[in-house]
């Protein structure tokens, strides 16, 4: 299969080219001084329409409500407590989609905020009501290009019915009031109120005929519904067979570092670039989707796989983050309009110096000696048990695995294997065993590139086994790697280790900030002091995030794709969470 054919299965439709002239054409409207705040007026006077929906619906109008129809771009202070609860429904809604960049919210906000200005500025004559809804709109039209989210396809066609189900609605109202009241009423200017959250009938608040009544709780409801279903985003899209054996072809030439066997693992997807030679692997969690490491690739080719990734997120109304990216690539985070931050430090050896000799791990040649001293033999299987070991100890390793997680928590995954006895036929893995030939500690390796790369996976230790058995296990794993030529052991990520309390990057100093307040639960430190014994090279990491607010986001879907994994649910990873809290209490 040429490349070609590869760019049509696996990549967006938007080619490099046309992906640089979208981002030019943003830069040009890009935030900048006064404009920075004026593009977010229209959500902004939304979410205030909304809560003064809100407020008069729960009969707290005479002091906010009653005079916000002269100022508010949006008047829902003339609704009856019904409408006003779904105008507040709606108007928040509104306020959400417009500050998510959806376009069918765009487009809605342009109905809404045009027909403010008319009723404002002709009908109601409230001045400074009507230029505020002119400058809402003017602003929509200026910021156009911001507004490029989707909505998941499903929805298009229930949106356009419940809008045009609503507009048939008002045109009734329009016939019943002019019954009711013996006055004909302009179906214009019905229309023109049902989109700016206004009565202009007069008679929702005065208690009108049962019929209008119900007419115009009907409109408002279907206007909330079409709001809250334009919020709905892209629905996720698995890859088939045919995209991964392309993105492993392109891992399989490219791809290096300890998140390799993890990048390509079951659980993350792949995202080939514009070429078919750049390649990003991610996961995702709700509509949190967070690229694996750095993208894969010649450089000029990741760099183009990445913006396009970016982008697809943006309009399939996703929020991109990064997790573990390198400080090589570091500025291109920024050049695409992320902001990165430190999230950990990366414990590597160099295997062609790596001993025990030396000051620097004293240490750790201490805790090595008192092990073999309490009678621990560590044995190295660099292609995995054979099938009389597996058969005469592996239930054995099943234990230690059980009696560790009862201490260490649940099972983790997305950056980190997990435990299954079938693997551990195939994967390299060193045994500590005790003095009576029984499975003390053990741990798992995973090579990572062609060059001689090797990363910790899984370790485990029986609790109260002799001391220094796990450290010895990594120590015979070291040896048995340098003997076999290898270059380097990764000990994987130190999360939130070395962060900076006094940072100028205000989210490394909350990182910062946290790691002390959930020391009780999990011991940050203590994972850095065990991997500090030998003495490795470390390397930052980071994270990164579009907008500050973001963050807590991208912690709550590492926390989900590590616990419950892609397409787990948050309670399941909620649940998790607690059980592992209760269980370090407990300790």
């Amino acid at each position: 299969m040429c490349s070609g054919d590869a760019m049509a299965l696996v990549s967006e439709p938007m080619s490099g080219g046309r992906l640089r002239r979208w981002r030019s054409r943003l830069a040009a409207h890009g935030p900048s001084g006064g404009w920075a705040t004026a593009r977010r007026l229209p959500a902004g006077a939304s979410f205030v329409a909304g809560i003064v929906a809100l407020l008069g619906a729960l009969g707290l109008s005479s002091v906010v409500v009653e005079p916000s129809g002269a100022v508010l771009p949006i008047d829902p202070s003339s609704l009856n407590a019904v409408d006003a609860v779904a105008s507040a429904v709606a108007l928040l809604a509104l306020s959400v989609g417009l500050a998510r960049g959806k376009k069918l919210a765009w487009y809605l906000a342009i109905a809404t905020f045009g027909s403010a200005m008319v009723l404002q500025l002709v009908v109601e004559g409230h001045a400074i009501a009507g230029s505020l809804a002119g400058i809402c709109l003017a602003v929509l039209i200026g910021d156009r290009l911001r507004y490029r989210a989707r909505t998941d396809g499903r929805l298009v066609w229930p949106v356009a019915i419940a809008l045009g189900l609503g507009a048939a609605l008002v045109v009734a109202e329009a016939v019943v009031v002019g019954l009711v009241t013996g006055q004909a009423q302009a179906t214009l200017d019905m229309l023109t109120g049902w989109l700016s959250f206004d009565d202009p009938t007069g008679l929702a608040g005065t208690g009108g005929a049962v019929a209008i009544g119900l007419l115009d709780v009907a409109t408002r409801i279907l206007l909330a519904f079409a709001v809250l279903a334009i919020l709905r985003a892209v629905a996720e899209r698995r890859s088939d067979p045919v995209q991964r054996a392309l993105a492993l072809e392109v891992g399989r030439r490219h791809a290096t570092g300890a998140l390799v066997p993890f990048q390509f693992g079951e659980g993350t997807e792949p995202f080939l670039g514009p070429d078919g030679n750049g390649l990003v692997v991610y996961g995702r969690a709700g509509r949190v989707t967070v690229m694996l490491g750095d993208p894969i690739g010649p450089v000029a080719s990741a760099q183009a796989a990445f913006e396009a990734f970016v982008e697809r997120c943006v309009q399939n109304d996703e929020v991109p983050t990064v997790y573990q990216a390198s400080a090589a690539h570091r500025p291109q985070l920024i050049a695409a309009g992320l902001r990165p931050f430190k999230v950990g430090q990366e414990a590597t050896l160099n295997l062609a110096t790596f001993s025990l000799a030396g000051s620097a791990r004293a240490n750790l040649r201490h805790t090595v000696s008192r092990a073999r001293r309490g009678g621990v033999e560590v044995r190295w299987f660099p292609h995995g048990l054979p099938a009389d070991e597996l058969e005469r100890c592996g239930q054995a390793l099943v234990e230690v695995d059980r009696a560790w997680q009862a201490g260490a928590g649940p099972q983790l995954g997305f950056t980190i294997g997990r435990f299954s006895l079938d693997d551990l036929a195939t994967v390299a893995l060193a045994v500590a065993m005790g003095p009576s030939d029984e499975p003390l500690a053990f741990a798992t390796f995973r090579p990572t590139d062609a060059t001689g790369g090797w990363v910790l996976d899984l370790v485990r230790r029986l609790p109260g086994s002799v001391p220094g058995s796990l450290e010895s296990c990594i120590v015979e794993a070291a040896l048995g790697l340098q003997a076999a030529h290898q270059t380097s052991l990764s000990l994987g990520l130190a999360p939130l280790s070395g962060l900076d309390a006094h940072s100028p990057d205000r989210t490394e100093r909350m990182l910062a900030l946290t790691v002390r307040l959930i020391r009780r639960w999990y011991d940050v430190e203590g994972l850095a002091f065990f991997k500090r014994k030998f003495d490795p090279d470390w390397e930052p990491r980071y994270g990164a995030v579009q907008r500050p607010w973001h963050v807590p986001g991208f912690a709550s879907a590492l926390l989900r794709l590590h616990l419950a994994g892609p397409g787990g649910s948050l309670l399941v990873a909620g649940r998790a969470a607690v059980d592992a809290a209760f269980s370090s209490v407990r300790r």
